[in-house]
């Protein structure tokens, strides 16, 4: 069960989306997300997302297509990546 995704974007053109099993797996794990806004829109989701991430949000039009990479971790090593 993913329980944690910290979110970031590539030069606007992509989002980087990194998933966790727990908020204290993705803390141990890239510590920095600390400095991103946290949000909890889903009870079972917390979400990081970064500046970059933000402006890919606030900059996209509703018609522009999502191009993103997810990252799965667990125990804190990658276990797979998907591109969409």
């Amino acid at each position: 069960m993913i329980a944690a995704v910290a979110i970031t974007a590539i030069r606007q053109e992509m989002l980087v989306c990194h998933y966790f099993d727990s908020e204290e797996e993705l803390l141990r794990t890239k510590p920095f997300v600390v400095r991103w806004s946290r949000e909890t829109y889903d009870r079972r989701y917390i979400r990081y997302h970064s500046r970059a991430a933000m402006r890919y949000w606030t900059n996209r039009k509703f018609t522009d297509k999502i191009v993103s990479l997810a990252i799965h971790y667990k125990d804190g090593k990658e276990v797979s990546r998907n591109y969409q």
